[in-house]
């Protein structure tokens, strides 16, 4: 019969360690970075705690998991393999060269990265057979419709390491999906100061502001500004191929005639 184990990878913060030793029976964690390139980060690494040797801090985790983020990990596979994989995939390649950090750990980015519907999610699984979160996405956070979340890995009893380990490359759905990531995070940060009708129509204006080719925060968060003082001003055609300020400049120098239009012939 498979031995079930169960762990806690839990997000760093300053009092997290104190904590641990105030809640756990026996904490005794691992840290993440250890033995990976991002040693030098030691100290502000996840920590991994085994939760059926922690029954109290299994419960904080389960009745406050605000103030405890992270995942809820279970696997049929021993401890060293469990922390080779977790540590393998910390370190990604996107298109070409360029390597990242996947803050999987995050409940943020795990709403993000392990929900997207991708035919390489058991690879990124490896060993764990089940995976838990409490959280969501900035939409989600928006919506106010945070909460647990839960996924399944039936291929995990077959899991076996590679034995020439390579970096992970991401693919497309959970590049799109992180790509989404930072998108909604940026415009959460406007949303939360404006007075929107909802976030998704907020959403609609981001599409839109980039559509019209503008991409640094300055000019979209301008663009959503005006947007929201004209919400249903008609829009322009194609802007002229100028640069992103003056292609700024003709969108809402538009918005505000359309208003006047609209007004005089009222």
């Amino acid at each position: 019969m498979t031995v079930l184990s169960t762990w806690l990878l839990l997000d760093f913060d300053e009092g997290l360690p104190k904590r641990l030793y105030q809640w756990g029976d026996q904490p005794d964690p691992f840290r993440l970075f250890d033995e990976t390139e991002l040693a030098g980060y030691s100290a502000q690494s996840p920590l991994l705690v085994r939760a059926e040797h922690n029954p109290r801090l299994l419960r904080a985790f389960n009745d406050e998991p605000d103030d405890w983020p992270g995942l809820l990990l279970v696997t049929p596979h021993p401890t060293a393999l469990l922390l080779l994989h977790l540590r393998h995939i910390l370190i990604i390649r996107f298109a070409g060269q360029r390597k990242g950090v996947l803050r999987y750990y995050s409940p943020r980015t795990a709403s993000y990265f392990f929900s997207a519907q991708s035919g390489e999610l058991a690879t990124w699984f490896g060993p764990i057979q089940q995976l838990s979160w409490h959280g969501g996405t900035w939409r989600d956070e928006a919506e106010d419709t945070l909460g647990f979340h839960t996924m399944t890995n039936p291929e995990a009893p077959d899991w076996r390491p590679e034995a020439n380990r390579q970096a992970f490359h991401i693919g497309s759905e959970h590049a799109e999906a992180l790509q989404r990531q930072q998108a909604e995070r940026f415009l959460y940060q406007w949303w939360s100061k404006n007075p929107v009708p909802s976030f998704n129509q907020a959403w609609n204006w981001l599409e839109e502001g980039r559509r019209f080719g503008l991409v640094s925060s300055e000019a979209l968060n301008n663009y959503l500004d005006a947007r929201c003082a004209h919400p249903d001003s008609n829009l322009p055609a194609d802007p002229p191929p100028t640069n992103e300020m003056e292609r700024l400049e003709y969108l809402t120098t538009h918005l505000w005639q359309s208003v006047k239009d609209k007004e005089r012939y009222s």
